[in-house]
């Protein structure tokens, strides 16, 4: 038995699914978290039933790929039952989904998530009127806290065992009778609806024939069908939600009156810089400090163990492993941490769709969709999941630039060398501008992108959620899931790449690959030529970047800014920061957008990587400011 949980962005889905199969699904209050389905074995009454998380969507009307995938994978055949989730607090924007997926004629019942929410808002919702409205089992729940999850479950697997499905929807009367002439050949009052709305698709009803019905509705109400079917369904939505729900108090909410200030146009976005100001020198002194009493009592630890192996390949692989792990410890952890959970601290409190309605503006004068910010805060924690939510835009115009642009926005590992170098020695007002830079040749190259490959900007439209106290549960959950990705995938390839430096210099090889580089790192960067190599290896992963330079200049993490000047780290912190994606990146942008696209972000950003750093080591060297 197949049980899916559908739902809009951010109804807590992921975290409905997280607690009842014992997963760890990452959640976000951002869109586009959730872009694949994922599925999980539990266990109702002793049965094993299969839970599906399908991505969030608002309509079953597929306008992007996420949404196409939800429609395709619920015509498949294979969902014996639907929990429809719905975001208690805001009921009738709910009942629109809901209203349309009883319409599959799939055994169903409807999840009032966010229960604990609705008398903080002063609510009051007749559960028993909603359910006898709508002809399906109304459940309060509230996922966060585990509550009413499995009595949810137990619904829907007893609705799926009895096939009990849910009664259909009634419209107005001209428009049920062009539905019900449709069905009557398509077979299903789902199938004939998507006909006569347009969509793309086999409905068992000729187009034809479909197009003549639809023609037959749209002459008597004067707009397109689907419009029509869209007004018919909100206005019943509205009507149910105002027939069910009270609200106790008109007083505005702290919630509302804290947006007014956040989410000024000028004021809000002040203050957006104030708090990423914050946490930026929070993540900077924090990682100072744990660099500064970690690296050089590691060093000493292994420089008194390898000593008597000193000259030999196995202390030169041996040294390669302390290397490699004197750097993840001492470097990369001590950024990298802070970063993802300051995030997932912003994402937990609701903060971050706001900063992206924010910069929906700046979005649009670049000639970018405005759901591309979501894709770009993403990759301020990683690359891998901001490309992936490239999906959640409408064409493919959209898609690529944003895939495009979303790996040269600094992720956690690209964060560490920022820091680790450029913070650490030279000060954390540089390291800032670093991330200033960042930004503006993003902008740059997105609008330059955009002229080229011009098209219709769409607005952006996404759910606000509501202010949440983080909690310490869903903050670790997210923030483990990316360190265990770090220490499961990175850590490993971080130890390798040092070991194969380490035998790569004590057979003298290393320097057969660095000297055919020499006339990039050297001539056009002004680099020493020993991090040629570094650089190749920074392909698989950003961080052996930092943590094999100073291995590949024969100093200690510490010691880097003794043989690296300042313009040198600027710029091969510049480099790093914008040239080609990470391997990993690398196969999502071949998945989600295809080869050709992959290919193209990959010489495109060292096109950029290295004009930004030919144009900071120019200006740095002519102002004489380095």
């Amino acid at each position: 038995m197949r049980i899916a949980l559908l739902g809009q962005p951010n109804t807590g889905k992921s975290t409905f699914f997280n607690r009842a199969a014992g997963v760890k699904a990452r959640t976000s209050n951002l869109p586009g978290t959730t872009v694949r389905v994922n599925e999980s074995p539990v266990r109702v009454d002793g049965e094993e039933v299969v839970l599906v998380d399908l991505p969030g969507t608002y309509s079953l009307t597929p306008l992007d790929p996420a949404q196409a995938e939800v429609l395709s994978y619920l015509m498949k055949g294979g969902v014996s039952g639907l929990v429809i989730l719905l975001d208690a607090t805001s009921l009738a924007r709910g009942l629109e989904l809901a209203l349309e997926a009883v319409e599959l004629g799939i055994p169903a019942v409807l999840a009032l998530n966010l229960w604990d929410q609705v008398p903080r808002k002063g609510i009051e919702i007749d559960v028993d009127a909603l359910s006898a409205v709508l002809g399906l089992k109304a459940i309060p729940c509230s996922a966060l806290h585990g509550k009413g999850i499995a009595e949810v479950l137990r619904e829907a697997v007893s609705a799926a065992q009895a096939g009990s499905i849910p009664r259909a929807p009634e419209y107005s009367k001209d428009v049920e009778a062009v539905i019900k002439a449709a069905a009557a050949e398509a077979g299903s009052r789902f199938k004939a609806i998507k006909a006569i709305e347009g969509v793309e698709g086999e409905w068992g009803i000729s187009p034809e024939r479909a197009r003549e019905l639809a023609s037959e509705l749209e002459r008597a109400r004067g707009r397109p069908a689907w419009e029509i079917i869209a007004a018919e369904r909100h206005h019943l939505a509205m009507k149910t939600a105002e027939a069910t729900t009270s609200r106790l108090s008109d007083k505005p909410s702290v919630s509302s009156r804290v947006d007014r200030l956040l989410m000024h146009p000028w004021l809000g976005l002040l203050i957006a810089l104030l708090v990423f100001g914050f946490f930026f020198w929070a993540i900077f002194y924090l990682g100072g400090w744990i660099e500064r009493i970690t690296v050089e009592p590691l060093e000493a630890f292994f420089s008194r163990i390898l000593a008597p192996l000193e000259g030999t390949a196995l202390g030169a692989a041996l040294a390669g492993v302390a290397d490699g792990f004197v750097g993840t410890i001492g470097i990369v952890l001590p950024y990298f941490v802070p970063l993802i959970l300051s995030v997932a601290i912003m994402e937990d409190l609701g903060y971050l769709p706001r900063v992206a309605h924010l910069v929906d503006g700046l979005m649009h004068r670049m000639g970018l969709h405005g759901k591309a910010v979501i894709p770009f805060i993403l990759g301020y924690g990683c690359s891998v999941p901001a490309v992936a939510a490239v999906r959640i835009m409408e064409n493919r115009r959209d898609r690529v630039l944003t895939g495009l642009l979303a790996p040269m926005i600094p992720c956690g590992a690209r964060t560490a060398v920022i820091l680790g170098l450029v913070g650490y020695f030279m000060g954390g007002w540089w390291a800032l501008a670093v991330y200033g830079f960042n930004i503006l040749v993003v902008g740059l190259v997105g609008a330059a992108l955009a002229r080229l490959r011009r098209g219709e900007s769409w607005g952006m439209v996404m759910e606000i959620p509501p202010y949440r106290l983080p909690t310490l549960r869903t903050v670790w959950f997210n923030v483990w899931l990316q360190l265990r990705e770090f220490l499961v995938v990175a850590f490993p390839l971080l130890i390798a790449g040092s070991i194969l430096l380490g035998l790569l210099e004590y057979w003298n090889v290393a320097r057969y690959i660095d000297f055919p580089l020499s006339p990039f790192t050297s001539g056009v960067l002004g680099l020493p030529r020993e991090l040629g190599l570094t650089l190749v290896f920074g392909f698989f992963r950003k961080e052996l970047a930092l943590i094999m330079a100073a291995q590949a200049l024969s100093v200690s993490p510490a010691a880097l800014g003794a043989v690296l000047s300042p313009i040198q780290m600027m710029t091969y912190t510049i480099f790093v920061v914008f040239y080609v994606p990470c391997l990993a990146t690398t196969l999502m942008t071949w998945r989600e957008l295809g080869l050709k696209v992959a290919l193209g972000a990959g010489g495109l950003s060292l096109v950029v990587a290295t004009s930004a750093a030919l144009l900071v080591r120019g200006i740095a060297l002519f102002l004489a400011i380095l």
